[in-house]
């Protein structure tokens, strides 16, 4: 089955900005992440570092994480960046249905669909 719009400008011009997307979601990421680190060194600088007392166990939830995220705690800080670098491939999979939407390509719509699924399964615990 041929896409509808069989494009070769129109493909580059996607691959284009989802690069720009996966760009700029991972060095959000890295920025967050490296912000976090720096908080933590600013508060903790002469603390001898022991990584028991570092992972802080409310931060697996999503709830947990909030909480601090809005009071910035460093640690919770870092975690959301980790997470915005997890969330990255997930942005590229969803823009890339939205452009297959677009296309009404409606086979890649369905893989992309699962794919989707797939990734949001595991991301939520569900084993598949």
């Amino acid at each position: 089955m041929k896409p509808a719009d069989d494009n070769p400008a129109r493909d580059m011009t996607l691959e284009t900005r989802l690069s720009r997307l996966l760009t700029a979601s991972t060095t959000l990421a890295g920025v967050v992440t490296l912000t976090g680190l720096v908080m933590h060194l600013a508060g903790h600088h002469a603390d001898r570092m022991t990584f028991a007392s570092f992972v802080p166990t409310d931060l697996t939830e999503f709830g947990g994480l909030a909480g601090r995220l809005i009071a910035l705690d460093p640690p919770a800080v870092m975690q959301f960046g980790v997470l915005l670098l997890v969330l990255t491939p997930v942005a590229r999979v969803a823009a890339t249905l939205v452009a297959f939407l677009a296309r009404r390509d409606w086979l890649y719509v369905a893989i992309t669909l699962i794919v989707l699924g797939t990734l949001a399964a595991g991301l939520a615990g569900i084993e598949i």
